[in-house]
């Protein structure tokens, strides 16, 4: 797993590479903290992750409720179809806003 990131304005884009799954959650944990103390608009893209585990979804649950506490917010965008079908049948798709490309999310923060 690699995790890159970049701004788009104030907004914050992280990329995650590869696959998120236990024994990469924590590594993926402390950057994440440290990228989201930049910025409260946060978009994590999926579109070069191969997988995720509950362990990883925690993470991203763990992040955005950060955020929430600081005013912000955290979109995920673009999974793949592996990471798609694990959003759909753990209903994380209902805890985090997800669109299907980086450019529909975002437009959802410049609304």
């Amino acid at each position: 797993m690699e995790i890159g990131h970049r701004f788009i304005g104030n907004i914050l884009i992280i990329n995650i590479f590869g696959e998120l799954y236990n024994e990469q959650a924590m590594e993926m944990e402390y950057k994440l903290l440290e990228y989201s103390t930049k910025s409260n608009q946060v978009i994590i893209n999926c579109e070069e992750m191969e997988y995720v585990d509950s362990k990883g979804l925690g993470v991203l649950i763990k992040i955005q409720n950060l955020l929430k506490e600081k005013g912000g917010e955290m979109i995920v965008c673009a999974p793949s179809g592996k990471v798609q079908k694990v959003f759909e049948l753990t209903h994380f798709d209902n805890l985090i806003k997800v669109f299907a490309t980086q450019e529909e999310a975002l437009k959802e923060f410049e609304e």
